[in-house]
């Protein structure tokens, strides 16, 4: 109780009329019956206590039901506007074109690779390489928009010590979580999160984690395991420099921005200048349906959790791989990112029992959109990067 509310002097008064109801004659308060008093309140105190956490507890069940009945009915909102497309994943990449200058290939392919994370639970971290001011933050940050952020984590410039604060309050912190670390500039810019984005790469294949580090006590040291538990995926960018390890490039998806679309970057911002035209009244309304994808995600996320995707097609993927230093690796990224977009083409799509099991095939047009939207990345990766 605050001091001076009205319950409060309530109670003092009270309290001071039972004390002085207990003083015998001789002025003198009986201690056996203070005693019982005060063992009434510390079973009172007691009762009120278990009342409390039961009524919090109840609380917290009608918090998550309401969660889940929302949850639930935005599934089933999503689940409809997904049906009534003709090709979704067509639609999402002219959605993209709205918001960019040309780099629609880039951003579907990062958006794709976030996918992979939350629909498939199949994570690929994804880098961002290219000179300051080059646009590639922009990419990243477009393809974040289109999926839900109660699966993206943004950190800027993580230490040891404050992810094994995390890992003490609860383990499972970057479970099934797209972890964004921002502009990480070049190789010096570096250093001090290197052993936090190793840690994040040795989840992101093994699922787990266990590592002694040095934590401050008062005015000493002590060292103390940090135990992570989950498979997150690493997002950021830096320039071209910077020195990756083999481990990074075989668990990532590298883009860089496009350096010769300055002539449609100008044209978009002509176009757009026009505050209450035509354009800009339909770039306000497109930009509403962003949402409308990341809940499209979210409905496929729990749409597969009981339906396997299965691709016939994985020569094309070998194929696409070719003599790759990290094709053990790559396989698992790319046929994840090919069965994705199986997954945003399913709208119409029969789902087949094989083995007992409900499963999707991927078909001929998702392999065709694969290689067509990988083209213009190899093309862009291989031109696009500075000397």
């Amino acid at each position: 109780y605050t001091a001076g509310h009205p319950t409060t002097l309530t109670t003092r008064s009270n309290i001071g009329k039972t004390l002085k109801s207990h003083i015998d004659v001789n002025g003198e308060a009986s201690k056996k019956v203070i005693d019982k008093t005060f063992m009434e309140l510390k079973l009172a105190l007691s009762s009120f206590l278990d009342y409390y956490n039961q009524s919090i507890e109840e609380l917290k069940k009608q918090e998550e039901q309401t969660n889940e009945n929302e949850r639930a009915l935005r599934i089933e909102n999503a689940m409809d506007f997904f049906n009534g497309l003709t090709e979704p994943i067509i639609y999402i990449g002219s959605i993209i074109d709205w918001f960019t200058a040309g780099e629609r290939t880039n951003i579907m392919i990062v958006f794709l690779s976030f996918c992979s994370q939350i629909i498939l639970n199949n994570p690929i971290s994804v880098v961002g390489l290219g000179e300051g001011s080059s646009g590639k933050t922009h990419v990243m940050d477009e393809a974040l928009c289109l999926v839900p952020q109660e699966y993206v984590l943004h950190e800027k410039k993580p230490t040891l010590a404050s992810m094994f604060r995390r890992a003490e309050k609860n383990p499972y912190y970057y479970e099934g979580k797209i972890v964004i670390y921002g502009d990480m500039g070049g190789e010096e810019d570096q250093d001090e999160a290197r052993q936090t984005k190793d840690i994040i790469k040795e989840m992101q294949t093994d699922g787990y984690v266990n590592r002694p580090i040095t934590v401050r006590d008062g005015d000493d040291f002590e060292v103390v395991d940090l135990e992570l538990f989950g498979n997150p995926c690493l997002g950021y960018t830096t320039t071209p420099n910077y020195d990756f390890d083999s481990q990074e490039l075989s668990r990532s998806i590298i883009y860089t921005p496009r350096m010769d679309n300055k002539k449609v970057f100008d044209e978009r911002k002509n176009l757009l200048e026009l505050k209450g035209g035509t354009t800009e009244k339909s770039y306000d309304y497109v930009t509403t349906l962003r949402n409308e994808i990341c809940e499209i995600v979210l409905a496929l996320k729990y749409k597969f959790k009981n339906i396997n995707i299965v691709n016939p097609y994985s020569e094309s993927i070998f194929n696409f791989i070719g003599d790759s230093e990290y094709y053990k690796r790559d396989y698992d990224k790319y046929n994840s990112i090919l069965k994705v977009i199986t997954a945003l083409n399913s709208n119409n799509r029969e789902v087949i029992q094989v083995n007992g099991e409900p499963t999707i095939f991927t078909n001929p047009e998702d392999v065709q959109y694969f290689l067509s939207l990988f083209k213009y990345y190899t093309a862009s990766i291989n031109s696009n990067i500075s000397p």
